[in-house]
């Protein structure tokens, strides 16, 4: 699935999380204001660029 990056936060055990929206969700919007349900997070390599995609 592709998704937009949120944000990138640390835990307090000094853990890397990327938070990201999916693009196809309807309430993107809601995760992009830190709302709950629409943001889900990953570690640094479980997420991988688009490769030849540009920044919207």
């Amino acid at each position: 699935m592709t998704a937009t990056v949120a944000s990138i936060e640390e835990d307090f055990e000094g853990r890397v999380f990327v938070t990201v929206t999916l693009d196809d969700d309807p309430g993107a919007d809601l995760g992009a204001q830190g709302l709950p349900g629409h943001r889900f997070f990953f570690r640094p390599d479980e997420v991988e660029p688009l490769v030849g995609r540009s920044a919207s």
